[in-house]
């Protein structure tokens, strides 16, 4: 019997027992290839898998570079819709007013009962193309 009650049988066990485990020296990941797929709103399992890595690595050492390419990227995207509007881009110009002004379609609508029927009326009056280009050339 050895002291602490193991026998001999039992000695490698208590000799690992006292040593350090050591974890893997951390892997360098590119800050620029993580920040870059970031910005281009690559999800997160997405960015791991280009970087050979665990989206816990990335959440634990990475999270402020993500962070700040999908920001860049968030911004990026909204500099060319304005731009696309500025240009005349109807469609753009309609879509970002919803957006960033709170405007929206005016439904109106009205329920009559016919009998057994219910005939829903409803009318949508959305501005014209003229009055958004007008609007636009005067940069309202």
């Amino acid at each position: 019997m050895l002291k602490g009650g193991g026998s001999k049988e039992s000695l490698p066990f208590l000799i690992y027992r006292n040593l350090e485990i050591m974890a893997p020296p951390k892997k360098e990941l590119n800050e620029a290839i993580i920040y870059d797929l970031a910005k281009i709103h690559c999800t997160m399992n997405e960015i791991a898998s280009v970087c050979d890595c665990s989206v816990d690595t990335l959440e634990r050492r990475y999270a402020d570079i993500i962070k700040k390419g999908r920001d860049e990227g968030k911004s990026s995207l909204k500099r060319l819709q304005w731009k696309a509007a500025e240009a005349g881009n109807i469609t753009m110009m309609i879509w970002l007013g919803k957006q960033t002004l709170g405007q929206s379609d005016r439904v109106r609508s009205d329920i009559t009962s016919g009998g057994d029927k219910i005939q829903p009326i409803i009318q949508v009056s959305p501005m014209g193309a003229e009055e958004l280009r007008k609007l636009a050339a005067d940069g309202k």
